[in-house]
């Protein structure tokens, strides 16, 4: 069969429209090639990207390393500074649960900066799950010594930025010292 210059150009713009549909921007994170993406987060309008990156692969001491700014600028904060620094073993906690009719799962890495927490969300909607399950992913924080709701919250562009978050849990207890609570909420931890 051969195209009309017509039905060439039209067939172009049709090839093009849908690979644009296609296409799948490269994830936007502060994680490094070698590294496992566990949450990752874009604020809106801010663009800055909010990353919990970890490491667990048997050559290396296991770590967790939250990494908050945007994308190639230095960085806002990094909790803890260094992923090889031996306070990594304590800075995170996990939790995760179900509401009680077992149709909202919440899963939960936290951890204490300074005088203020943050809590890494993950939020999955089984209400309606012959139709579609719903995520939603969001970043909380409070003063210590205050309640969260006295606090902010960050709501994640991405409903799947916390969709790994679950994985996170078995790395948070490998890398926990020995006899260290590492599966609590703030409330547990004095």
């Amino acid at each position: 069969m051969q195209l009309t210059g017509i039905q060439f150009w039209l067939w172009a713009l049709i090839l093009a429209v849908s690979m644009e549909f296609c296409y799948a921007a490269p994830l936007q994170t502060q994680c490094l090639k070698n590294e496992t993406v566990y949450f990752n987060c874009t604020l809106r309008p801010s663009g800055k990207v909010a990353s919990l990156c970890g490491k667990d692969d048997g050559t290396t001491v296991p770590y967790l390393q939250y990494r908050f700014g945007k994308i190639g600028k230095p960085l806002d904060l990094v909790v803890p500074k260094k992923s090889e620094d031996l306070m990594v073993r304590d800075t995170f906690f996990f939790t995760s649960g179900k509401n009680r009719y077992d149709d909202l799962v919440t899963v939960q890495v936290w951890f204490r900066n300074q005088d203020t927490y943050y809590s890494l969300d993950s939020l999955t909607d089984l209400s309606h799950v012959e139709i579609q399950t719903d995520h939603q992913a969001e970043i909380s924080y409070w003063k210590t010594g205050s309640k969260p709701s006295d606090g902010g919250l960050l709501n994640c562009a991405e409903e799947n930025a916390g969709e790994n978050l679950q994985s996170a849990e078995s790395l948070i207890e490998k890398m926990a010292s020995p006899g260290r609570q590492w599966n609590a909420t703030p409330w547990d931890i004095k």
